[in-house]
């Protein structure tokens, strides 16, 4: 059955729920999650008539990387060969993926517990945190990521490190993000602790350590005395915009960045690690609500929060356009509107309840730049309205949210806006096909030498950690020097502007 879209036609099965059944009832084996057949089942359920061509045109004899979000695994390996992204047809595969669930394993617990499977990692309800836990947090997301340890599929080939992981590699973050917790001692990996990992940000570490992660942005020096054996890991969670890149001592070739790495770990798609901001996945059953009741509290149009007033991205002339035709309530240092970063999740509960639409706009238009804009505000109850580089179908069905992308103007995004504002069936359609999504993401607090949040961030980074793990136990495999890393990193700038 074909269902027609704003963007055009997609598949959508006629019977969700067999489906679901069907992706239920399959069954995987351990090492099935690190290999080709694992993407083979996937396409097997999202289009039976057409795998085949499909795994012969988009999907090489490789292995699928461990721990890997399966949009991430797919524009890795279906990229065309002529450009280094992934397009269209690509694209709409992996938001297929996505709407289908068929990346999904389902499974119970003998607690009686739900818990989903994708490519060997398990998203299930959060544990509750100790009072000794390195990472605590006062929110509590929806569900929460765990990568158990089966040494079977940890180890690649070299099969007697098994003997001695009694001895634990070292992870420092020696230039950590500042949202990162700060560790002086060694502490298990968040969501994978029986992996052979310790991770720290104390740099008495160092010389012990297996890999040392560096924040790009936030690099003043030349780079650490290192043994032969260390991996130098590139991150990064911002492009390489004109508001730091302009000073950075990456483009300074004396300091020594140049050939320094081994490894990336950025939120771009062609990182060795991927480290997204958030991934989202079709619930096996739609929550449902009154939205009725929801939609009768809602008073106002739209919000947006801002912090970074003016950005490469002209965002902020974007929405003045838009303020001509649809109120638009800024909330932050860049409008008359306040709220308090320590007061994220009280501002995040006002747009939930009185606004009908959140404006998901990015600071830049960059290839896979999307932050937790849009995956902490689709869990609200309005209606997401995003602003990017236009690469939202790599992450989620273009039917959850409206897309700036798809209209000509300001203008006309405000005429379909303010038509949705009309019409409460249409409004509430939108809000029942969001609601068969589910969000993942971390929360994160940042917190002062009082131990008080003054900031939070929502990322999904602790997985890639894990993934990290895995790769400098098997290091024959990953094995690598990036000749330039400034080269890597600029590869990707910010698109031009068409919209403004």
């Amino acid at each position: 059955m074909y269902q027609q879209h704003q963007r055009g036609y997609s598949f959508i099965p006629e019977d969700q729920n067999a489906w679901t059944q069907s992706v239920n009832g399959a069954e995987l084996s351990n090492n099935q999650f690190s290999s080709t057949n694992y993407l083979f089942r996937v396409f097997s359920i999202v289009r039976p008539k057409k795998t085949a061509r499909l795994i012969e045109t988009f999907v090489p004899a490789t292995k699928v990387p461990s721990f890997t979000p399966i949009n991430d695994v797919l524009a890795k390996q279906m990229w065309d060969g002529k450009t280094e992204t992934c397009n269209q047809t690509c694209q709409s595969i992996i938001a297929q993926v996505i709407r289908s669930g068929s990346s999904l394993q389902r499974r119970v617990t003998k607690e009686g517990v739900e818990e989903w499977m994708e490519n060997g990692v398990i998203f299930r309800q959060p544990v509750p945190t100790k009072s000794t836990d390195p990472y605590p947090s006062p929110y509590v997301p929806e569900l929460e990521p765990f990568v158990p340890f089966n040494s079977s599929t940890f180890f690649e080939d070299h099969q007697e490190a098994r003997a001695v992981i009694d001895k634990k590699k070292i992870i420092l973050w020696y230039t950590p993000t500042r949202y990162w917790p700060k560790m002086d001692s060694l502490n298990p990996l968040r969501f994978c602790p029986d992996f052979p990992c310790m991770i720290t940000t104390n740099k008495m570490y160092t010389e012990q350590s297996a890999a040392m992660i560096f924040a790009g942005e936030l690099l003043r020096t030349p780079p650490p005395k290192r043994r032969p054996d260390q991996v130098f890991i590139f991150n990064n969670h911002e492009p390489p915009n004109e508001q730091w890149w302009r000073d950075s001592v990456i483009k300074d070739d004396s300091f020594g960045w140049k050939t320094a790495f081994n490894w990336t770990m950025t939120y771009r798609m062609d990182s060795d690690v991927t480290s997204l901001y958030g991934i989202i996945r079709r619930r096996f059953k739609p929550i449902t609500r009154d939205y009725k009741s929801i939609l009768a509290k809602k008073t106002k149009k739209a919000a947006v929060l801002v912090s970074n007033c003016r950005t490469t991205g002209k965002r902020d002339k974007y929405i003045a356009e838009l303020q001509k035709y649809i109120p638009v309530d800024v909330y932050g240092r860049c409008g008359n509107f306040s709220c308090p970063r320590a007061e994220d999740d009280k501002c995040f509960q006002n747009i939930d309840t009185n606004y009908k639409f959140y404006l998901s706009f990015e600071s830049s238009m960059c290839e896979d730049y999307i932050t937790e804009k849009f995956f902490r505000y689709l869990s609200t109850n309005t209606i997401l309205v995003v602003r990017a580089s236009n690469e939202y179908s790599r992450h989620a069905p273009p039917e959850i949210f409206i897309n700036t992308a798809d209209y000509a103007s300001p203008k006309e995004l405000a005429d379909k806006l303010l038509y949705l504002d009309q019409h409460d069936s249409e409004y509430i359609r939108f809000l029942q096909e969001k609601d068969k999504y589910v969000s993942i993401y971390e929360d994160i607090p940042i917190r002062d030498g009082r131990g008080q949040i003054y900031f939070m961030h929502y990322h999904y980074e602790n997985v890639p950690i894990c993934q990290i793990c895995m790769r400098l136990w098997n290091l024959k495999s990953h094995s690598k020097i990036i000749p330039d890393i400034k080269e890597w990193f600029t590869k990707k700038m910010c698109h031009p502007l068409l919209d403004i």
